[in-house]
């Protein structure tokens, strides 16, 4: 696992400075170690992931590996259509930043999928866990995590368009095409709205978009929904840089300045609804540099790996985009539960690093399997 290491030392490097850049402008404002907490636990998944790399794992058990991420992701399909039968169903968090979670582990069993030799009983049950996964975060309805569905269609279609047409690897896709029309066919069937809701959600977002957007000079003018009410936020946020760039405002003016859009619009809404203006808005450039740090070390150690391991690299550059994606419409890194996945969206791409096929040892990452 040592060609992983690399990857590790630029995961380590890139979330380090994240920590220590926000840890040194929330000195200035004299409240350091608040609101730190994603940022430490990134850092020590990073030098968790560095410690493995080092480690010899080639016999690594493939079977537990693949199983438990299909158990997961059979989990939590089951767990997105009991939250669209009922809005009050139990969650272990927020549900955005669980729909958000789970597009991490989404981008990690695709890398997978799209990087190993279909054939295999391995790749059929990465196969179904990305089917499964793709259905729990469409049927959720957050909108935030739909890069990862994004992200899934551009890995398949590329896929698909270097398997030779008179191949075998074209009949070894009847099975995913038919598995995903087979159970979007069984849960249209068993409650229809399962499939219109996501649809509806998409649809309003535009209607709300376009409402805000003819309102823009009424001052009196309140949204109602998820998109217009961020994109009220997100003008306060503006505003707030416009008149603070480098610096920021500091953590408790960035907490009135939540209170008093809570109080104008009568909802409850903890934080700016966007990982880069929140920390844009509280630290400055600085801040926003912090933030950023996370998802660009991902997809820089994932490049740094397309040609050494590309289902490692897959796992992390799909990661680190969802992370970037997920966090324009909310600050999932306020959770603790998205903390831990994000950990584990880290450390996973490393330590499945010797399930994946590297790129030199077959022709295409779809071409089919050697007898």
């Amino acid at each position: 696992m040592a060609a992983t290491t690399p990857a590790a030392q630029l995961l380590a490097l890139f979330f380090s400075a994240g920590f220590l850049i926000k840890l040194l402008v929330q000195w200035h404002w004299g409240v350091p170690g608040q609101e730190i907490s994603f940022e430490l636990n990134a850092m020590v998944a990073a030098f968790v992931a560095l410690a493995v790399s080092r480690l010899r794992l080639e016999e690594l058990p493939q079977a537990i590996a693949w199983l438990a991420l299909m158990v997961f992701a059979a989990l939590a399909l089951k767990t997105a259509i009991g939250l669209s039968l009922d809005a009050h169903l139990s969650l272990p968090t927020n549900a955005v930043n669980w729909s958000a979670g789970l597009a991490l582990m989404l981008c990690i069993c695709a890398g997978f999928v799209f990087s190993h030799r279909p054939g295999s009983a391995g790749w059929y049950l990465m196969m179904v866990a990305v089917i499964l996964l793709v259905l729990a975060v469409f049927i959720s309805s957050k909108r935030g995590s739909y890069f990862a569905i994004f992200w899934v269609v551009i890995l398949g279609v590329s896929s698909v368009l270097r398997i030779p047409k008179s191949s075998a690897g074209w009949r070894r896709l009847y099975f995913p095409v038919f598995g995903v029309l087979l159970l979007l066919s069984t849960i249209a069937w068993l409650n229809p709205g399962l499939i219109k809701q996501p649809v509806e959600r998409l649809m309003s977002a535009t209607r709300e978009a376009s409402k805000f957007v003819a309102a823009a000079g009424d001052e009196d003018f309140l949204p109602k929904g998820s998109m217009d009410t961020r994109l009220y936020i997100y003008r306060q946020a503006i505003h707030q840089i416009g008149d603070h760039p480098l610096l920021g405002i500091g953590l408790q003016d960035k907490q009135e300045l939540v209170h008093s859009i809570e109080q104008r619009l009568q909802v409850p809404l903890f934080h700016l609804h966007s990982e880069s203006l929140d920390a844009w808005v509280a630290y400055g450039l600085p801040g926003l540099v912090s933030a950023l740090m996370f998802p660009l070390g991902l997809i820089v150690a994932g490049w740094r790996l397309r040609n050494i391991n590309l289902g490692t690299a897959l796992m992390l550059t799909g990661a680190g985009l969802s992370h970037f994606f997920s966090g324009l419409s909310n600050v999932n890194t306020f959770h603790n539960y998205y903390q831990t996945m994000f950990a584990l969206a880290v450390v996973l791409p490393i330590l499945m690093a010797p399930l994946a096929v590297r790129r030199g040892d077959i022709k295409s990452v779809t071409s089919p399997a050697r007898n």
